[in-house]
């Protein structure tokens, strides 16, 4: 989690089994940080880089420099293919960066629209096993919940009227809903997907 430690936030990690947390040395001015599939390491953002730390060793390097600056980034996940999905969701924009290092790849999206015309923006993605689709929660005017796929760019509704929907391992979608309650549902990215376009 991001904790403040003046003059600057950072990182804190806490085992399940210890009292308290410990800061990551070398994550000060983080955010959006994401654990790796196995949980041995984090990627995080600082300033207009995306950089990682390994837990065991506390050793930092640098990813890739972003695109657009220190530009807000909206999310970001890690997929099994040892890749980091990125959102700059007020550009409606999707990168793809190993999480070895490189270039940023840009993901090329579908382009949608809200009815007023402006970009729909996406935010907080989850990459499914496979590493094929995400799932991503945009706002078009309506907040909800879409499938992304990572070839195509294409999205596709999952679940409207959402207000924060995240995937769990191994199959289930949990939504906080506009009432503030939270509800979950099977979603096995093995079957579901199939009767899925994109």
């Amino acid at each position: 989690f991001i904790g403040a430690s003046p003059p600057e936030r950072q990182i804190y990690v806490r085992a399940l089994g210890e009292p308290s947390p410990r800061a990551l040395a070398g994550t000060e001015g983080a955010y959006q940080p994401v654990f790796s599939p196995d949980g041995a390491s984090l990627a995080f953002v600082v300033g207009d880089r995306i950089r990682r730390v390994e837990l065991s060793s506390g050793r930092t390097s640098t990813l890739c420099t972003l695109p657009h600056g220190n530009e807000l980034i909206d999310g970001m996940a890690w997929g099994d293919d040892d890749s980091l999905l990125v959102i700059q969701g007020r550009r409606d924009q999707a990168l793809r960066v190993s999480a070895t290092g490189g270039t940023p790849r840009v993901l090329h999206l579908a382009r949608d629209t809200t009815a007023a015309g402006q970009p729909v923006l996406m935010f907080w993605p989850d990459v499914l096993p496979g590493s094929e689709y995400a799932v991503v929660n945009v706002n078009d005017g309506e907040v909800k919940l879409q499938l992304l796929s990572l070839k195509t760019g294409r999205r596709t509704d999952l679940v409207p009227g959402n207000v924060f929907a995240r995937y769990a391992h191994p199959g289930h979608l949990i939504d906080q809903n506009e009432d503030l309650s939270v509800s979950a549902f099977p979603f096995d990215p093995m079957t579901d997907l199939h009767q899925l376009p994109g």
